[in-house]
């Protein structure tokens, strides 16, 4: 009389690991723990497309532990945050009696577009006098 014996696949378990960046940067590494250690992975984890501020999937991809396992995957997400940027007034003279000069700003930021405007304090007698954004 002849048997089989069938051998099947092992599970692993897969988690990602979740993930931040500032609106505008490079995308981290996508990484992820596996519940076999020094078992060896192909392919790689992606994400939901999207740069606008907000949370992403951070999905299984092309990562596979081979024929001999089945992968069992839990996701994480991808944060992008709001970006940070500085913007300063420039510096600014002018000799007593003469008319303003154009207030003008630099960001920490190319390209970026404000809205409003920047206003100085009152006064026209000699001194410093802040340059502020106006509300």
């Amino acid at each position: 009389m002849e048997a089989n014996l069938t051998i099947t696949p092992a599970t692993v378990t897969v988690t990602a690991d979740a993930k931040s960046k500032a609106y505008g940067a490079a995308d981290p590494e996508l990484t992820y723990t596996s519940s076999v250690e020094g078992l060896t992975f192909t392919g790689e984890l992606e994400r939901e497309a999207g740069e606008d501020v907000g949370t992403y999937k951070i999905n299984q991809g092309s990562l596979s532990a081979g024929a001999n396992y089945t992968v069992t995957y839990v996701e994480a997400n991808l944060t992008i945050t709001p970006a940070t940027v500085t913007v300063t007034a420039d510096a600014k003279s002018k000799a007593y009696g003469a008319a303003d000069p154009e207030l003008t700003y630099t960001s920490s930021v190319e390209g970026l577009t404000f809205t409003g405007e920047l206003e100085r304090e009152a006064g026209e007698d000699v001194g410093t006098y802040k340059i502020n954004q106006e509300a």
